[in-house]
């Protein structure tokens, strides 16, 4: 009796023993199933990422190739699918490319008494002279505004709060002199008082430093930490002109001013060292006035459009657009929206670029869930 049960009891642990084994067996056979899925599930999200990448690269090169398209693309790359949709996002056309911290088109109506600031920052600017220049007048661009050199020009009180403290800059204006041997000026940021030592520009009939004749004289005031500095330019002579003229001034903290007349840099006969620091001493700013207007005898007579503020330097490609297209920017921004497929593996990313020729500059690049 004793072998029997003993007998039944090697047969039960025999069973369990094989119940176990099998069970094991199933498991470690789930297991390697479950890790062959997580693995071809990295290797899809991996290629789909690629095979996304590659797509992004295929829609940014057919924006290259023609600014205006718009639509639909679908494309087999490697072992997956992509799909990119571009289409225009038509309030931004004309993006300046960002840094654009005042823009005045002077494309206001006739009689206007407020000149508008387009570029989203609500800068609009007040006639201060006894007189308001004539708005609605043929530009260069567009419209322009003509200033009659006696009493009429534009001011916004609040100027000092976005020029002081910039660490760079870039002015970009076209100007119709009336006359020329000349030292009225079209743009300061301090009630004139004869000094070149603020953030303006004028003509310059003789240049006091460099000794050139009919030039452009620029300034700005500079913080060191310690105390404020003045920097000056005078451009090689006979740059003033009673034809239409496309100016941009820039400057970096540490470095030279710099003006570019219809796209091309412009020698100097003064430049004054460099100075490190911000900008500093403006307490307003002034359109249609220069520093040597002391008591309004000097204003601006002449035609200015399209004066632009950034708080950056333009590239030489942007400041060549300027001179030739008015704008950085001529198409609307777009919005490409990419979807690629591996397997099981779908990953979206919606794209908005700006177009400023050549370049694609790409503002945002976010992976979503859904579209």
């Amino acid at each position: 009796m004793s072998d029997k049960k003993n007998g039944y009891i090697a047969l039960v642990t025999v069973i369990l023993i094989s119940i176990v084994a099998g069970t094991l067996l199933v498991s470690i056979i789930l297991l390697g199933t479950s890790s062959v899925n997580t693995t071809d599930l990295v290797v899809e999200s991996t290629s789909a990422r690629a095979i996304h990448d590659a797509c992004a690269n295929r829609a940014l090169d057919a924006i290259r190739n023609d600014p205006s398209i718009t639509g639909t693309t679908n494309s087999s790359l490697a072992d997956g699918t992509c799909e990119y949709v571009i289409t225009d996002i038509p309030e931004e056309v004309g993006d300046n490319g960002g840094g654009n911290v005042l823009s005045l088109k002077f494309d206001d109506p006739p009689a206007s008494t407020t000149f508008l600031d387009s570029s989203g920052n609500n800068r609009h600017f007040e006639c201060s002279g006894s007189a308001c220049p004539t708005a609605d007048v043929i530009g260069q661009c567009d419209s322009a505004a003509s200033f009659d050199g006696i009493n009429d020009f534009l001011e916004d009180a609040d100027g000092e709060d976005y020029i002081n403290g910039m660490t760079a800059f870039s002015i970009s204006t076209w100007i119709k002199s009336d006359t020329i041997n000349t030292d009225r000026g079209f743009l300061i940021t301090f009630p004139p008082n004869g000094d070149d030592d603020v953030f303006g520009m004028r003509y310059d009939a003789g240049g006091l430093y460099g000794g050139g004749t009919e030039v452009i004289k620029a300034g700005v005031t500079i913080f060191n930490g310690v105390s404020n500095i003045v920097q000056q330019m005078e451009t090689t002579s006979n740059i003033t002109t009673t034809d239409w003229q496309h100016l941009v001034l820039t400057w970096e903290n540490g470095d030279d001013i710099q003006l570019f007349v219809n796209g091309n840099l412009v020698g100097t006969t003064f430049l004054g060292p460099r100075v490190p620091g911000v900008i500093a001493g403006a307490s307003t700013l002034l359109v249609g006035r220069g520093a040597k207007d002391v008591l309004g005898a000097e204003p601006w007579s002449g035609l200015i459009d399209n004066l632009d503020i950034w708080d950056r330097v333009l590239t030489p490609a942007e400041i060549s657009l300027l001179y030739t297209q008015c704008q950085l920017n001529t198409q609307p921004n777009k919005e490409i929206r990419v979807t690629s497929t591996v397997g099981e593996a779908v990953r979206r990313i919606k794209i908005k670029t700006v177009q400023i020729n050549p370049e694609i500059i790409i503002k945002s690049w976010e992976e979503v869930a859904e579209f």
